[in-house]
């Protein structure tokens, strides 16, 4: 596979990730996000049990000697999604994601430099700094539009951040979690080659569904409520609200191909251009039950900046 083609894929796994968020989304308001969690996690797995039966040319039995490591890539999309789910009342919304994407440029651009989680050692030069700093010029300017068009809608931007240790606690966690999705991809990646390309999904996921159904059972028993949700909840829910499982696989199957063949920072900076690409195309015409609005310089100017950034990334490979 050429650099283009993987360059490619990971920004589909970005796009993957911009139509699962209101798909999820859209499906948590009505059963409930821990519902809606496992929801997903049950649609990708059943779809990966499919899969491997159908097409699968890997070996399961593998995983009897595979290092305890690579089995934590549904791990760290769990912990993402509760690190989210956690700051986000505090920090607010852009605060949060920019702290996510934060995490997730640091995080790539220094498991390529030292080749840690079975990757090649991709040391970094002025053109890698360069189209780092751009990436990072493109978050801000896309927290700055967040900000804005929250108060074009009506509602009350994101407070200003408060420096206190419990808010600092916060937004430490949600860049952990960014680097922690960042581990994700050379995980599953490294997985991959010792069990095939498509039985390392399969145990990504299902690490993932136990944990979601942990979390689902918790988060229940607090509340009072039983797992399942009640009947009521589910009338109006239409066949698209569930398929956050198909995004969910699609997104690790493109990042584990693409992953070794550009890296993990470069793979990692293309899907963020490809969910925020998406993003401003489902904003902009109010797809999926989302409000419609009217992008602003900002967020474009955003998303030119990260697209410099891959292209300065992928020079400094060459």
């Amino acid at each position: 596979m050429g650099e283009g083609a993987a360059i490619a894929m990971a920004s589909g796994a970005g796009l993957a990730m911009a139509l699962q968020s209101p798909t999820n989304g859209s499906l948590g308001t009505r059963i409930g996000a821990h519902r809606a969690t496992i929801v997903n996690f049950l649609g990708g797995e059943i779809l990966l049990v499919l899969a491997v039966a159908l097409f699968g040319t890997g070996d399961l039995t593998q995983l009897a000697v595979v290092p305890w490591w690579q089995f934590l890539g549904g791990f760290y999309g769990i912990a993402v999604v509760l690190a989210v789910a956690t700051a986000t009342p505090v920090l607010g919304v852009a605060l949060t994601l920019t702290a996510v994407m934060l995490g997730q440029v640091s995080g790539g651009m220094v498991i390529d430099v030292f080749g840690w989680f079975e990757t090649q050692r991709q040391p970094l030069d002025a053109l890698r700094v360069l189209g780092c700093l751009a990436t990072l010029v493109g978050i801000v300017f896309v927290y700055i539009s967040r900000q804005r068009l929250q108060k074009g809608l009506g509602g009350q931007a994101d407070a200003p951040f408060r420096v206190d240790g419990a808010a600092l606690r916060l937004l430490a966690l949600v860049f952990c979690s960014g680097v922690l999705s960042a581990i994700q991809s050379p995980t599953n990646a490294a997985l991959v080659r010792r069990v095939g390309s498509l039985e390392a999904p399969l145990v990504n996921f299902t690490v993932g569904l136990a944990l979601a159904l942990v979390v689902g059972v918790v988060t229940s028993r607090m509340h009072g409520e039983r797992l399942l949700p009640p009947a009521q909840d589910l009338r109006g829910t239409s066949p698209w609200q569930y398929t956050g499982g198909v995004y969910g696989m699609a997104i690790v199957i493109l990042a584990v191909r693409s992953t070794p063949v550009i890296g993990v920072g470069l793979m990692v900076t293309c899907q963020m251009l490809g969910q925020l690409g998406g993003g401003m195309v489902i904003d902009a015409f109010g797809l999926m039950r989302t409000p419609r609005v009217r992008m602003d310089g900002w967020r474009i100017a955003g998303v030119g900046a990260i697209g410099l950034g891959i292209v300065l990334v992928a020079l400094g490979e060459m």
